[in-house]
């Protein structure tokens, strides 16, 4: 029968104990290896999380300052003018229209994944509307002028737009078009302003809870359109 020394035993065992220290040592290092892989994956996520949450609270300012824009002009050009002549006569085209704004995939998905479906649902209608309102805008300021065109010299006086009974006849029907487009305006741009001024509200909340972004917020701009 085979018998081992105790020296051999000695020298199993001594084996056997360090291959499984070794195996227990590169299992240890594999797990941190993993977590440290995790960790740079959830810092990656997040650091991108934060990039597109950056650039909906920009987009976002950049639709509500628009609108306050709007809102201010034609609010401002009713109080002066609204009680005494038609919208066509002193709503004047835009001398500059804002770039459209889109939304990507990445961050309505985001907005998803971090459960903010109130502010997705107000994107997915918001910068659509705010990018239509500058193309009536455009309409507007081209459909003006080519009424301006159609009306005789006379019709103008000291600066402002009058019309005289043989001119008005062939243009009522463009006038009536104009008028309709800036009520039109005016009433999309003052519910628009309050719908983006809350939605930004609704996605700085959203944002500081869900990701520790936080914006000090202000009212926006009022440069002239």
């Amino acid at each position: 029968m085979f018998e081992l020394s105790g020296e051999a035993w000695a020298g199993l065992l001594g084996g056997l104990g360090g291959a499984i220290v070794g195996g227990l040592i590169s299992w240890l290092l594999q797990l941190q290896a993993r977590a440290s892989d995790r960790a740079a994956q959830a810092e990656s996520r997040r650091e991108r999380q934060t990039a597109m949450a950056h650039a909906i609270i920009y987009k976002l300012m950049a639709i509500a300052s628009h609108y306050a824009v709007y809102t201010r002009k034609f609010e401002g050009d009713w109080a002066k003018h609204g009680g005494e002549a038609e919208p066509w006569q002193f709503v004047l085209g835009s001398a500059h229209e804002p770039d459209p704004v889109h939304f990507t995939t990445d961050e309505m998905t985001l907005l998803v994944e971090l459960g903010m479906e109130d502010v997705f649902n107000s994107l997915l209608t918001l910068a659509e509307a705010h990018n239509q309102m500058g193309c009536v805008s455009a309409l507007y300021a081209r459909k003006r002028e080519e009424l301006r065109q159609s009306l005789p010299p006379a019709a103008f006086v000291d600066g402002r737009l009058v019309t005289k009974a043989d001119a008005v006849l062939a243009a009522r029907p463009l006038m009536i078009e104009l008028n309709t487009l800036a009520t039109s305006m005016r009433d999309f741009a003052s519910r628009d302003a309050r719908e983006s001024l809350a939605t930004l509200e609704t996605a700085h909340a959203g944002f500081a809870d869900k990701l520790g972004i936080k914006w000090k917020l202000v009212d926006p701009p009022t440069r002239e359109a």
